[in-house]
């Protein structure tokens, strides 16, 4: 009595929520225990509800369970960032006319899209100077980089032409002239400079490692180059185009120095080099034991001089005179290209380097080469018919 019991929360729902109106003084808890368990919310005369608690077991009024619960306000939900993309996701297609992302600005002074700085920029170097000097400088802070393709050492001094009229408007003259890969003429990479001109006091160096920049800016910075303070700064984007230059294809493929080796404890196992312009094929025609006289030739120099050489082949057909030799040591291999490269053999400039392992220097027989080697051989035989 004093009570209805309600076997489900749907039978509860046409009663007023308790946090609504005031508790009723009539309210009345239930006497007995639930009889199972769809009888453990039951509803008064009053219409307050009771729910049974498991854990004292004893019956709980609807008020009790509300001032129970903490009393939650609304706060701003965090934004999650944006998903990152697969690397092997296809990329997200835009709607068309919508307005293309920027790339985000530069990292700092020489550096742009997370690249690494490699170039300094020197000031207040003498007029006069060479950049054997200029390297002998900045080579106290790491390696300086070297073209991969051509083997040039990365210094740029920029120089400025005297007027030839006089010697003393030189200061006045605003016409400059770069030295760096297309003024050195020597065979040892040195900067020769045009006749009459002068360093304007500016040269740019790019080292092998971004490390060698810190420590150049710490160490080279106001320090001395023939009693004359150098300041050292980091290089800007502007400074980068001076060595950037467009090669094909076929260039690409070709490196003739790595610089890897340079920072690595692991000697250097190459011994495979290539002398090109030991020959030409017209020539090699002439004589039916041309090639043979030749690779005696160049064997027994290699190894009187370099080492022991293990194969040497040529190429009858490649217009470029190939020779390819295999040392038994890399140091010999190594003393080649230093003995070979621009050397002069036959009044032909000869080039050496080490193989790439890719090129295929084979070449097919030709109908002119052809026509020479019948005429070479017919040659031949009518001289042996005479003897």
């Amino acid at each position: 009595p004093g009570y209805r019991p309600r076997t489900t929360l749907a039978n509860a729902e046409p009663c007023l929520s308790m946090s609504a109106r005031a508790a009723p003084t009539t309210a009345v808890a239930p006497t007995t225990p639930p009889r199972s368990t769809n009888d453990y919310m039951r509803v008064d005369h009053s219409g307050c509800a009771w729910y049974w608690d498991i854990t004292n077991k004893t019956w709980i009024s609807q008020l009790d369970v509300e001032s129970a619960q903490p009393q939650h306000t609304e706060e701003p939900i965090a934004e999650l960032p944006p998903p990152r993309a697969s690397p092997d996701a296809p990329p997200a297609r835009t709607a068309p006319g919508a307005a293309k992302k920027r790339p985000p600005p530069s990292v700092g002074v020489g550096e742009k899209r997370g690249r690494a700085n490699h170039f300094i920029v020197l000031r207040g170097l003498p007029e006069d100077v060479t950049e054997e000097e200029v390297h002998e400088f900045v080579s106290k802070c790491g390696i300086v980089k070297k073209d991969p393709y051509t083997g040039d050492t990365q210094i740029h001094i920029s120089r400025r032409q005297l007027e030839p009229s006089s010697s003393s408007s030189s200061s006045s003259s605003s016409s400059s002239a770069t030295s760096g890969a297309a003024a050195r003429s020597s065979g040892n990479g040195a900067d020769v400079p045009p006749p009459e001109c002068v360093c304007t006091g500016t040269a740019v160096v790019q080292y092998y490692r971004p490390e060698s920049v810190t420590l150049a800016l710490s160490i080279l910075d106001e320090s001395y180059l023939r009693d004359r303070p150098v300041r050292v700064s980091e290089a800007e984007d502007e400074h980068r185009k001076l060595f950037h230059k467009k090669r094909s294809k076929k260039e690409k493929k070709k490196i003739v120095v790595d610089q890897s080796k340079e920072l690595s404890w692991e000697e250097d196992s190459r011994v495979h080099i290539v002398l090109k312009g030991m020959y030409s094929p017209e020539e090699a025609f002439d004589d039916v034991d041309f090639f043979k006289d030749l690779e005696r030739e160049v064997r027994e120099e290699c190894e009187a001089k370099l080492g022991p050489v293990e194969t040497l082949t040529t190429f009858p057909y490649n217009p470029e005179g190939v020779v390819a030799i295999k040392f038994g040591e890399p140091e010999s291999a190594k003393m080649c290209i230093e003995l070979m490269n621009g050397r002069f053999f036959g009044g032909r400039r000869v080039s050496a380097e080490y193989y790439d392992g890719k090129e295929n220097f084979h070449r097919e027989e030709t109908e002119e080469m052809r026509e020479l080697r019948d005429a070479a051989w017919k040659k031949w035989l009518e001289e042996d018919e005479k003897e």
